[in-house]
């Protein structure tokens, strides 16, 4: 057995215990086998009889129905290795990382991941979906890798969605490890790629990455420009722009503009969820203190040190 398939064993085992967990391990051990096999071989990869059994042993296991319909389709694999279609077995293998990231199963989900990108090596979606994942697992330079082979393979078949956001990737990254420079670069591709090619949906959310992005830098002119833009490219009722009103308000407070950041704050609130309302109160108290507004920071700070139940921060 490979060293990378017995780390993926080990890591999809320890997730999940049981005739779950080694069903999981033996799926995903078929489809990187059948996906590393070149077509001509494939007819004789699987054992007779092998598809018959693997579907006993998912009925055995009796998955959850959001897994058990991937699971029989990627058993399909070994009855019919010739003419079982790629895409359909690389989307059933994003569904089974789908189910794994609501479970909770971070390992399992990477490796599923993982695999719908080798079973569809020239499409830029499944490259991006791997490149997140790996990145969402902490393993950067592998991702960035993914990313960059999204790119390659976005420009080459025109996908410029898929292009966009590859790009957006590695603005990411590079501002994870706080190399601003190389992030403002990657995300200025991504918005004129945006621009050249139409995704006003897409153009909004750089100019937000750009904000931020200048924040970090301290340029707080180009910031307000990239602010500007946003607010404008979003347009009336987008549901991040909420987010990007927090945003900005958080880099007035930061800068001091306690006036203009106060009513931000205090108009957002209402609508932030239970947990996120007592951060949302620290940012009205700080300033409110700023600007000397003693009133509203004994209110602000009570209700950061007294939250409600449903409000209260976990123990570290």
């Amino acid at each position: 057995v490979p060293a990378q398939e017995r780390l993926a064993a080990t890591a999809l085992l320890q997730e999940r215990e049981g005739e779950l967990g080694v069903l999981l391990w033996r799926s995903l051990g078929t489809v990187c086998a059948w996906a590393s096999t070149a077509p001509a071989d494939r007819p004789l990869l699987f054992p007779e009889g092998a598809r018959d059994q693997r579907m006993a042993d998912v009925l055995a296991a009796a998955p959850p129905p959001p897994l058990e319909r991937p699971l029989l389709v990627l058993a399909e694999v070994l009855g019919d290795p010739v003419r079982v279609a790629p895409d359909r077995v690389a989307i059933a293998c994003l569904s089974v990382a789908a189910w794994a990231r609501e479970a909770g199963r971070a390992a399992t989900a990477l490796e599923f991941t993982q695999a719908g990108a080798l079973v569809c090596p020239g499409s830029p979606s499944y490259a991006l979906a791997a490149a997140r994942e790996t990145r969402d697992a902490g393993e950067d330079e592998q991702a960035e890798a993914l990313y960059h082979r999204a790119v390659a393979l976005a420009r080459q078949v025109g996908d410029w969605d898929s292009y966009v956001r590859a790009h957006a990737g590695l603005g990411k990254l590079a501002k994870g490890r706080g190399a601003y420079p190389a992030a403002r670069k990657a995300h200025l591709r991504a918005l004129r790629a945006a621009e050249r090619h139409r995704l006003g949906y897409l153009r909004a959310m750089m100019l937000h990455e750009l904000f931020t992005v200048e924040v970090h830098c301290g340029t707080a002119a180009a910031a307000e420009r990239y602010a500007a833009a946003a607010v404008e490219a979003y347009g009336r009722g987008h549901a991040m722009l909420r987010v990007l009103a927090f945003d900005v308000a958080a880099f007035w407070m930061t800068r001091r503009r306690y006036a203009e950041a106060l009513p931000v704050f205090l108009r957002l609130l209402p609508g932030l969820d239970a947990e996120v309302q007592v951060l949302g109160w620290g940012d009205v108290a700080h300033s409110a203190g700023g600007m000397g507004d003693a009133e509203t920071f004994e209110a602000a700070y009570r209700r950061v040190a007294d939250p409600p139940a449903a409000a209260a921060r976990p123990a570290a």
